[in-house]
């Protein structure tokens, strides 16, 4: 995807600085064949209608390179808007899918202390004080391992959260900035 999008943007640029060439081109034609014009006339009309049809001729030829350079200008805008809705899709895929990992997570680790609690009231009652020592033990043991295993699964899944949104926030950027053009 951010390779999609670097493609469509340096094209888009390309596309933006070649208009901008040309229409510079047809600007300075046009000056140098009015100038043509207004001397030739001085002298001849012949050279008149000759500089006349010559200016026919470059406008002609600049609408139709302005006509395709927006052509191709609209082809690279529907290619970047195409890959940012592929983009936002991903994105939110993204986020369900590390939404129900948190949840699946979250889950098992209230099961799992749930579980252990059970065991330790059930051995307290069971085996009195001695027994219960031990795995009052085990039971915390287990709880520092869930809860460090939680707590690396969320970091895990904010990372991923901001990596997710620095991509499309710079694709939204290079899109937005290359439609300035």
């Amino acid at each position: 995807l951010v390779a999609c999008f670097t493609y469509t943007c340096t094209l888009t640029e390309k596309i933006a600085t070649a208009t901008r060439s040309s229409r510079t081109n047809i600007g300075s034609r046009s000056t140098n064949d009015s100038s043509s014009s207004s001397s030739s006339s001085s002298s001849s009309s012949s050279s008149s209608s000759s500089s006349s049809s010559s200016r026919s001729g470059c406008s002609s030829s600049g609408r139709v390179s302005s006509i395709s350079s927006i052509v191709l200008v609209v082809v690279a805008a529907a290619a970047a808007v195409g890959a940012l809705v592929v983009v936002v899709v991903v994105v939110v895929v993204v986020v369900v899918v590390v939404v129900v990992v948190v949840v699946v997570v979250v889950a098992s680790a209230a099961a799992v202390v749930v579980a252990a609690l059970v065991v330790v009231i059930v051995v307290v009652v069971a085996a009195g004080a001695a027994a219960a020592a031990v795995v009052v033990v085990v039971v915390v043991v287990v709880v520092v391992v869930v809860v460090v295993v939680v707590v690396v699964v969320v970091v895990v899944v904010v990372v991923v959260v901001v990596v997710v949104v620095v991509v499309v926030v710079d694709a939204i950027y290079r899109s937005t900035h290359l439609a300035a053009f």
